[in-house]
């Protein structure tokens, strides 16, 4: 897979001001208001219908994450089945590994907490305990990948304070960039994601105090691999580049299903101990 060039998007407007406030994700039944001005409304709103395009859904998918060095030879590659699923109101995704052979059985947990960090669990094969992820390990490398368990988090719009919106052009089509801060403990001070006008993620790029310009990640979701399936756009291929380390993973999804059928009880501590996998295959 050929490298995406991470300056995709080019900015053509200048930067529209909007006064901070808090709003309320889309996966809530009411939604408050963000600021007194409708732009910000507006603005926030994009946001909100982006993650819900994404992720308010039920949807198994086999990942396949394949790491670079700073020299563009491939270090590693992990195999991994992952599900994800809305309960009482908080997304709950598990992973496991497949892939390879001496990680395999590995699981994580993750449950979604509003302005607070989310839960995760951890299941290791080699011990068969459950442990708990702390907040200083979210900034540890997933899997020895370029992407961290912060990453990985499912988030809402709740958990971030608008700080701006500007108006891209992503390649050949209008986007804007939604500039952001986390509110909840983060190693990033700013988060930048570029939506387009059908609310697709597009880009992702993460900030923090040392260098407002250049961020230390980007996450690239091109156009080219975004696929429909059950009326979801989902990306197929995303690349995660780490301008601090000088590497990259490319992540590939395949059999995805979307609106598939799961049980509560597999997003439960219990059953990483002692549950079932996602496609059938044996931890």
């Amino acid at each position: 897979m050929a490298k995406t060039n991470g300056a995709q998007c080019r900015r053509t407007s200048a930067a529209t001001r909007i006064a901070p406030g808090r709003s309320c994700f889309l996966f809530s039944v009411a939604v408050s208001v963000l600021a007194t001005s409708a732009d910000a409304r507006e603005e926030i709103s994009r946001l909100e219908e982006a993650f819900h395009q994404r992720y308010d859904v039920t949807m198994t998918q086999r990942v396949v994450l394949e790491s670079y060095d700073d020299e563009g030879r491939k270090v590693l590659r992990r195999v991994v089945d992952i599900a994800t699923k809305r309960i009482d109101g908080r997304v709950h995704a598990l992973g496991i590994i497949q892939e390879p052979a001496q990680l395999r059985g590995f699981k994580m947990l993750m449950i979604e907490n509003h302005h607070r960090n989310n839960d995760v669990f951890v299941y290791l094969p080699t011990s068969r305990l459950v442990r708990r992820i702390s907040s200083a390990q979210r900034d540890d490398p997933f899997a020895g990948t370029d992407i961290t368990v912060e990453e990985l988090e499912t988030r809402d719009v709740k958990d971030y304070e608008l700080i701006e919106e500007i108006a891209i052009r992503c390649g050949e089509e209008l986007c804007h960039t939604i500039v952001v801060t986390p509110r909840y403990h983060s190693r990033y001070d700013r988060l930048e994601f570029d939506v387009a006008t059908d609310h697709v993620i597009l880009a992702v790029r993460y900030f923090d105090s040392r260098n407002a310009r250049t961020p230390l990640k980007e996450l690239l979701a091109p156009r080219r691999y975004q696929q429909v399936h059950s009326g979801r756009v989902i990306p197929s291929w995303i690349e995660v580049i780490n301008h601090a380390q000088g590497t990259r993973t490319e992540v590939r999804f395949d059999r995805i299903s979307v609106n598939a059928s799961l049980p509560d009880s597999v997003f439960s501590r219990t059953n990483l101990e002692f549950g079932r996998a996602i496609f059938g295959v044996s931890r």
